[in-house]
């Protein structure tokens, strides 16, 4: 749909990594909050990388009406083809941002899922 996060890849890297200076960040709150028993690392500098642990991808389905189950398996299909892996490959864990939720499981502003990478 041409549907795009709003903020840019460097803005991303910035609140999820401090990579830009932002002072309270996804890193560093999970890293204070766990008493630094979780240590939250950028990627490995792959060429795929927009910015700092950022990559971006288009996915072949439509976010307006999917379902987020469709909608995370059409992201994690077009990260395996554009990395050339099948994640996790060599990543603890992996964060997709989407511009927005749609659809009829919409009502969530985030999920998780428990002792697993995704």
């Amino acid at each position: 749909n041409g549907l795009v996060y709003s903020d840019d890849a460097t803005t991303m890297s910035d609140e999820v990594f401090g990579t830009g200076g932002d002072p309270a960040n996804l890193k560093s709150g999970l890293e204070e909050c766990s008493w630094n028993k979780i240590n939250v690392v950028p990627g490995l500098g792959d060429s795929n990388e927009v910015a700092t642990g950022v990559i971006e991808v288009t996915i072949g389905i439509s976010i307006n009406g999917s379902s987020d189950s469709a909608i995370e398996a059409a992201a994690i299909t077009a990260v395996n083809a554009q990395l050339g892996i099948s994640l996790p490959g060599p990543y603890d864990y992996v964060l997709f941002s989407l511009e927005d939720c749609y659809g009829p499981d919409c009502g969530w502003a985030a999920s998780a899922y428990i002792n697993s990478w995704n």
